[in-house]
């Protein structure tokens, strides 16, 4: 189904948008929560001494973190262009604008809010435009990563009502144990 919506080729920053929520939401084995509320600068690319190509995704809001140490989901480079997760990232961050701005607060409280960056993915209007920070739908939540689900399920020709923003996490947890990661 991955393979699916990646092959997708998207008409609107919403849809991208779509597809990158059903994609980091399954690679990362992220829980809905924290795909809205995941943020600009927690988008790490190249982290550490990793590949270029490569990027990892800082997770701080999460139930199973009570301390915020915080979960970093890596993402490596596809040998396919058209399955490359970053790649689509970086096109849609380049397309909405979207940047890791100078005034970030993430280097002195990396577990804290960001003030000034805001999250990567954002409520989008009735013209397929983000909506502007302080509008009431500019954050997302759960109800609005299950529709972003099931938009990318249907478009793939599969049955929407059975998928929410918890079949990212269980995808990823069930390919994983198909491939006996520990």
């Amino acid at each position: 189904m991955l393979r699916r919506a990646l092959s997708l080729t998207p008409s609107n920053i919403a849809e991208l948008q779509d597809i990158l929520i059903f994609a980091i939401g399954t690679v990362s084995g992220a829980r809905g929560i924290s795909l809205s509320f995941w943020e600009v600068c927690d988008f790490l690319p190249q982290y550490g001494q990793d590949p270029p190509g490569t990027a990892a995704m800082r997770f701080f809001k999460s139930k199973a973190d009570r301390r915020r140490h915080g979960h970093i989901a890596r993402f490596g480079c596809a040998i396919n262009p058209r399955f490359n997760i970053i790649t689509w990232l970086l096109i849609y961050m380049k397309a909405t604008g979207i940047v890791k701005l100078h005034r970030c607060t993430k280097s002195k409280r990396p577990s804290a809010e960001c003030k000034a960056c805001g999250p990567m993915f954002r409520g989008i209007d009735k013209n397929g435009n983000h909506v502007p920070r302080g509008h009431r739908d500019f954050e997302l939540d759960t109800h609005d990563i299950t529709a972003a689900v099931r938009r990318v399920v249907q478009k793939i020709g599969e049955n929407p009502i059975y998928f929410s923003s918890r079949s990212l996490r269980r995808g990823c947890i069930s390919a994983g144990t198909n491939a006996n990661v520990p």
